[in-house]
């Protein structure tokens, strides 16, 4: 007596089945486009961001140009020469927009320490 015992590893060979291309495959219905209005930064692991990002601000009346750094400072410049007139230290980089109220004499600037900074 003869016996046929189909095995499942057997069916594939018989039925033409592709192990590349699996029957259960994701088969998407749908796509989605995105649009994106501003350029994106990506960071090197090894090298950090290449460049500042945040603009001076000026106080014509006083000749001063203020700016961040990557170097955990915000610079306060004679806007004639150049010349550092002073630094202030945080503990991050700072890379956002001064803000110069002429009324009070102060600068605001955040870090990206985390803080927001009122210097004088």
């Amino acid at each position: 007596m003869l016996f046929s015992v189909g095995l499942p590893a057997c069916e594939a060979v018989r039925t033409g089945a592709n192990p590349e291309v699996p029957n259960w495959a994701h088969r998407p219905s749908w796509a989605i486009e995105v649009e994106y209005r501003r350029t994106l930064l990506a960071e090197s692991r090894k090298v950090g961001e290449p460049y500042e990002r945040g603009q001076p601000e000026i106080d014509v009346a006083g000749r001063r140009v203020f700016v961040g750094s990557s170097d955990h400072g915000l610079y306060a410049l004679n806007a004639v020469n150049g010349d550092t007139l002073w630094r202030f230290e945080t503990l991050g980089p700072v890379q956002c927009e001064p803000l110069y109220d002429p009324e009070e004499d102060v600068v605001y600037f955040g870090s990206n320490d985390g803080a927001l900074y009122r210097v004088r």
